[in-house]
């Protein structure tokens, strides 16, 4: 498994500055950059993106809002947008206590998901539309999915109605300010989504806009797509001393005035970051072997807590299975007390994860990566994590030691699993002397993470190849809304656009928009996730998706709510249990439902109200974890004959799934699944090849084929809905089906 490399990490203390800002607090140098920018911008009638690569745990929250809680006569609105519902709400318990120190009413704030949304159609059925939305708030937070489906005129609820058009148009009239947090988290189709709404607000507004990004990692392809569109941007990171212009802005918006472009001297330092104790520990993570590397570096752990025996502990891995085997191993090889570790999954409801995070030892997955602060009852001194990418290093490692650290508190230790190769990359630097074993700083630390690992494949070709059919949906819809003064005008502006982002005019992209939307292969590029649950709201249509409901015994033995939704290929390969039928599934939920616990009420409303709206595919009795996973693996009818031509996105019919061995009745899901529609790529390269050969992101869901059960030995591979997209992108010279 390889040694762990020590590295002791510098902690982060940054300047504050003695100038107006929020009550009770003094500015650094990045939150007042913001708010001098946004107010120069909206007050001088201009649009602007600005990119805030402060350091993690810096405040690029009050950073974003500030200028609209400090402005309260300009009159402009916000909309903030993060892309997990769990950091949604965890923003929104932020920014109300930023509120109430402001002395602001809360109900300035407003926050917008799926079951909002539905009440809002709910209360329309009671009152007129403008007087449901003249109570919308100042500041409204969402997610952007919601955002995404509202701006393109998808959401089935309001589409096309006065709710969705009103939506609209307050959107582009305003709220003048949009602010997209954890941005470094968003992939080829969602940059594109994103610029693609930039460039149409910019083109179609009246009004002025501000768009913040905030992430302490730059995305180069996404800000070359906003110079492209002419939008003056400007990159703040926190880090300038006073001097004219602080972050280089080349937009003409800063001229170095001592009253906008300098800082005064400061007032005092900000500890941002604790020192931190860092291990490098080796471990096999593309065989799924983080549980190995952990056992290795345990000892670390063991040391550790002689020193400090009240030190809370935090494990992040990816996989679930690998979560709740390293849960296993804590409690039956290390003696620690079930009632000591806690689980905390993405499918768990608030309680449970507030609990969860309170006991001394933590076990979780990717949910809790971002957006929580590990103060309070959810101290962690300790934190054990995977790092699959060199952002998910920095993400993870960055929610470690945040803020100032309390007198006698332990030094936070941080083991970060590599790849072996990034391992040998550090040890490699150090013993050459560039790397030293004394203290080393965060920017230092962030240049050799991003030197150390190879870069995974990013589908950049899909925003040239796939964008323009985003692009021009929106057009059609826009068109269809007369949103703009005239037809005309919206069609030239929308033929600037499309030219300024894509190099083509409207007559190239039409046709090829019609034929991916006259034979249903167009609905995944039209969630911002890439989804394909459009279509299923259509009558008779009938496409495929691999959700299934799940009752897990496990879980109720542990004291967490048993009912979730779980994607089927991970339930077939690694959990023990029964399939049933949906009638025998409802009965059990609602005998479940006779004696509910009283914390558990708002979870099951949920979980009942998600399970008519999603018609899983699949409903499961999970009763453990298998100790050797089967494989899963999906097969072809006979109609669908290899080989013919180099890879596309097309529509397949009759698809079935097995298992090896296959020691569960599927049957009455193969019925089901082999009258589903499938947007798939299906490529007779092995996927074990394509994932070496284009070193694809690691949780890139690509899936063993078989035709007719023949090649079992070296099957094909298949990818569905958006990660379909993205796989016809590569410059493969693999031979494909074709229907």
């Amino acid at each position: 498994m390889g040694k762990p490399l020590h590295l002791t990490l510098a902690g982060l203390d940054l300047p504050v500055y003695p100038l107006p800002y929020l009550k009770e607090t003094l500015p650094m140098a990045h939150q007042w950059q913001v708010y001098q920018a946004v107010q120069e911008a909206l007050a001088g009638s201009r649009s602007l993106c600005i990119f805030n690569l402060s350091p993690t745990g810096a405040g690029k929250t009050m950073a974003a809002f500030a200028p609209l809680l400090l402005s309260p006569d300009m009159g402009f609105k916000a909309i903030g947008v993060y892309p997990t519902n769990d950091l949604l709400r965890d923003q929104e318990r932020a920014l109300q206590a930023m509120l109430n120190r402001q002395g602001l009413p809360q109900e300035q704030l407003l926050l917008l998901d799926g079951e909002r949304l539905l009440e809002l159609r709910r209360e329309l059925e009671k009152r007129s539309n403008l007087e449901v939305l003249g109570h919308w708030s100042r500041l409204v937070l969402t997610n952007p999915d919601i955002l995404f489906l509202l701006f393109y005129r998808l959401y089935p609820q309001p589409r096309r109605t006065a709710l969705g058009q009103q939506l609209m148009q307050r959107l582009f009239s305003e709220y003048q300010l949009l602010v997209f947090d954890e941005f470094h988290l968003y992939n080829a189709k969602q940059l594109n989504d994103v610029a693609l709404l930039v460039g149409s607000i910019s083109q179609l507004a009246a009004s002025p806009h501000v768009f913040i990004f905030s992430s302490a990692t730059p995305v180069s392809q996404f800000q070359a797509m906003l110079a492209s569109l002419a939008i003056p941007t400007v990159e703040i990171n926190g880090l300038e001393r006073a001097g004219p212009a602080p972050f280089g802005c080349s937009s003409g918006l800063f001229t170095g005035d001592e009253d906008t472009g300098t800082l005064p001297l400061p007032a005092g330092q900000r500890q941002v970051l604790q020192p931190v104790e860092l291990y490098i520990q080796p471990a096999n993570l593309l065989n799924w072997e983080g549980l190995e590397g952990i056992i290795a570096a345990y000892p670390l752990l063991e040391q550790y807590q002689k020193r400090y025996p009240e030190a809370k502990v935090l494990f992040v891995l990816d996989s679930v299975y690998e979560a709740r085997a390293l849960a296993d191993y804590l409690h039956e090889h290390k003696g620690i007390d079930r009632q000591d570790i806690g689980e905390v999954y993405g499918f768990m409801d608030r309680r449970g994860r507030q609990e969860g995070l309170a006991r001394p030892y933590t076990v979780g997955t990717s949910t809790i990566e971002v957006g929580i602060d590990f103060v309070g009852a959810a101290r962690k001194d300790v934190l054990i994590f995977e790092a699959r990418s060199d952002s998910q290093f920095l993400q993870r490692l960055g929610r470690l030691g945040r803020g100032v650290a309390v007198d006698g508190a332990p030094v936070p230790l941080a083991i970060a699993l590599v790849p072996p190769y990034v391992a040998a990359y550090i040890s490699e630097r150090m013993e050459s002397g560039a790397v030293s074993g004394a203290v080393l700083g965060r920017q230092e630390l962030q240049c050799l993470v991003r030197e150390a690992y190879l870069e995974h494949h990013s589908f950049n070709g899909f925003i040239k190849q796939y964008g323009p059919l985003v692009a021009w949906h929106l057009y059609s819809e826009l068109l269809a809304q007369q949103l703009s003064d005239t037809a005309g005008s919206l069609q030239e502006k929308m033929e600037w656009l499309l030219k300024r982002l894509y190099g083509l005019w409207g007559q190239d992209v039409k046709a090829l928009y019609q034929h991916y939307r006259q034979d249903g292969r167009l609905f995944p590029l039209l969630t911002f996730r890439g989804s394909n649950f459009l279509e299923r709201l259509l009558p008779d249509r009938q496409p495929l998706q691999l959700l299934a409901a799940v009752y897990d015994t496990t879980d109720q033995a542990r004291g967490f709510f048993p009912f979730k939704f779980y994607h089927l290929p991970f339930l077939l390969a690694r959990c023990r249990g029964q399939l049933l039928t949906a009638a025998s599934f409802q009965q059990l939920f609602q005998k479940f439902r006779q004696h509910l616990p009283a914390a558990w009420e708002q979870a099951a409303e949920h979980f009942a109200a998600r399970l008519e709206r999603e018609e899983p595919v699949a409903y499961w009795q999970v009763d453990g974890l298998l100790v050797q996973r089967r494989r899963v693996y999906f097969d072809l009818p006979p109609r669908y004959c290899p080989p013919a031509r180099r890879g596309q996105v097309v529509r397949l019919k009759g698809l079935c799934v097995y298992t090896d061995p296959p020691d569960l009745d599927l049957e009455e899901l193969n019925d089901q699944l082999a009258d589903m529609w499938a947007v798939a790529w299906v490529s007779t390269v092995p996927r074990s090849q394509l994932l070496a050969d284009y070193r694809l992101p690691p949780l890139m869901r690509l899936y063993d084929l078989t035709w007719e059960r023949c090649n079992t030995v070296r099957p094909f591979a298949i990818a569905f809905d958006l990660e379909a997209f993205f796989m016809s992108t590569l410059s493969t010279a693999a031979e494909v089906f074709i229907v």
